[in-house]
């Protein structure tokens, strides 16, 4: 099979008939966002170069141009427009070239070639002490689709979740499960975890000393009794988690713990030490020397000798690149944690460590529930198990008007739910805040996921009534000549490009803006446009099944199911 799509046979096609005229003005050649053209030159430039006009230059370029084209090309015709050379697809030969690689590629269609990148991709990390909640999703969802992403992109991925499971919050739980956990859990161990967290900080201040005391007892004086209990919370914990996660369909190739990099992180802080990267402060404690770098100082060991946040990950990242031969590592992780990351890899790099410089913090903006944060030490938060529960609710009555004989709808509904929620999470640019709507987001209509999974089950229904089987052979001398027909095709045809730009650019929206794009025309072509019975019945057939397996195929990179039915 040939690899090249046919959207990079075209682009190739477009830069060896430039090249034929001038090899110095296919760096120019750009890809203009108007559907009229697929390919432009701008013609400043050259125009400069020449003293020309560009409109004249461009008028030139253009009649040398058509000459080179040839009637089997993929390049229709260019036309000057201005100060641009415009080329334009030969839809007779693209459209049977992009909707055949789809048929015959189906589930792989997108996908690209073995780039030999090891990446690990680092996402979710709940802290034992609180269940997830909806802030949570959004490591969660974004980790799990950038993996998904960019495996299909051809990277290496392997999916890691990190528990801290020590430090003083872990202290506080374990002081909590002392006081109050021996009976065990009384509902979901996650939630009721979170639950005695909460009910801590209502004690005050000299209760919550007590942790202190458990850390030390923990960390430095390795004491039975609090390690027992430490290893009860963590394990309920993750028990839970993995209740969510099965749920979510989400999962991870390998589980990192705290507490197995603190020893290590200990001895790198001591090499700081000597490499002068770090110093002790009059109060005892060990600060990484980093404000020549532009950035503040920081505490990368307490005085009593007990390890932070600094201290567990620079043995955590050692252990990365060494344990899986990492080419990158990438941490999802907020964007309050910004110095943080800098701090952490400014460090590495002063240790040593070349692979520092590859290390990559993908920050995101928080999540807001209808306008209102959240705090789990307060109580004032939703988890991620009642947010899908609520989803799942508000589906199976959006299933109750539009198709009330639905067979399966518990399941369905599940389906709806879930989906509703990651596109939500997802749709939004990481960088910016996303304010969670739950009945906004299980509409079957506007830029929801509900939307895109039900033009995928649009599709499936008309080609279940068609009772045809699509094959690739179908495919041959396609003649589907509507506008509205060639603008699908043309969108069809960018999925792979859209797929390599969000793996490279580390941003799922993407992926989820090309699905909405793609379902809108459908759903424009589908009220406008006969297809069962139509006289172009056996194209049109073909079209809605690449339309089906595109939908697909994306939905699958945002974690997204695609009902058949809905």
């Amino acid at each position: 099979m040939d690899n090249m799509y046919a959207i990079e046979k075209f682009k190739k096609e477009v830069k060896e008939i430039v090249s034929d005229i001038d090899k110095e003005i296919v760096k120019y050649i750009q890809s203009p966002k108007r559907f009229e053209a697929a390919m432009a030159l701008p013609c400043f430039v050259v125009a400069k170069k020449q003293g020309k006009s560009p409109q004249a230059v461009a008028e030139e370029l253009a009649k040398k141009i058509r000459k080179k084209i040839k009637k089997s090309s993929l390049v229709a015709d260019v036309k000057a427009s201005g100060p641009y050379v415009n080329f334009f697809i030969n839809y007779k030969t693209f459209s049977g070239c992009v909707l055949n690689e789809i048929i015959e590629r189906n589930e792989k269609y997108g996908e690209l070639p073995d780039k030999k990148e090891k990446i690990m991709i680092e996402f979710s990390n709940p802290n034992p002490c609180k269940a997830m909640h909806i802030g949570h999703a959004r490591t969660t969802f974004l980790g799990d689709s950038l993996a998904r992403i960019m495996s299909f992109a051809g990277y290496d991925v392997i999916r890691a979740n990190y528990y801290n499971d020590m430090g003083k919050q872990v202290a506080k739980e374990v002081l909590a499960y002392s006081m109050w956990g021996k009976g065990g859990p009384t509902k979901k161990p996650d939630q009721w975890l979170a639950d005695l967290y909460v009910k801590l900080h209502k004690e005050g201040d000299e209760v919550i000393k007590k942790a202190d005391e458990i850390l030390f007892e923990i960390e430095m004086n390795k004491n039975k009794k609090w390690i027992e209990i430490q290893k009860k919370v963590v394990g309920l914990a993750l028990k839970g988690f993995k209740e969510t996660y099965k749920r979510l369909g989400i999962s991870f190739d390998v589980e990192i713990r705290e507490s197995e990099h603190r020893q290590r992180g200990k001895e790198l802080v001591q090499q700081a030490l000597k490499m002068g990267v770090a110093f002790k402060s009059n109060e005892g404690t060990v600060v990484a020397d980093l404000e020549k770098y532009g950035m503040p100082s920081c505490v990368i060991l307490r005085s009593d000798g007990t390890g932070v946040y600094y201290t567990s990950d620079l043995g955590t990242t050692e252990y990365k690149f060494k344990k899986f031969g990492l080419d990158k590592s990438i941490w999802v992780v907020g964007e309050d944690q910004k110095l943080y990351f800098k701090q952490l890899f400014k460090i590495l790099e002063l240790l040593g460590y070349k692979w520092a410089k590859n290390c990559i913090h993908l920050s995101y903006g928080m999540v807001t529930l209808k306008g209102k944060k959240m705090s789990s030490r307060k109580g004032a938060f939703i988890t991620i198990d009642e947010i899908m529960d609520e989803l799942k609710e508000l589906a199976k009555k959006e299933i109750e008007k539009k198709n009330p004989s639905l067979k399966d709808k518990d399941e369905v509904a599940e389906k709806i739910g879930i989906g509703a929620f990651k596109y939500a999470i997802l749709r939004i640019e990481p960088n910016h805040v996303v304010d969670f709507n739950p009945e906004a987001v299980t509409r079957f209509e506007g830029d929801t996921g509900p939307y895109l999974q039900y033009t995928h089950a649009r599709a499936s229904s008309i080609l279940r009534k068609a009772e045809k089987e699509i094959k690739s052979k179908n495919v041959k001398n396609i003649d589907l000549e509507s506008e509205k027909e060639k603008e699908i095709i043309k969108k069809l045809s960018e999925f792979p490009e859209v797929v390599n730009k969000s793996s490279e650019e580390l941003k799922p929206h993407q992926i989820a803006g090309y699905l909405l794009e793609l379902s809108s025309l459908f759903n424009e072509y589908y009220h406008s446009t006969k297809v069962i019975g139509s006289e172009k019945e056996q194209e049109r057939l073909v079209l809605v099944e690449a339309v089906r397996i595109v939908l697909r195929n994306g939905l699958n990179l945002l974690g997204i199911d695609a009902p058949e039915e809905m």
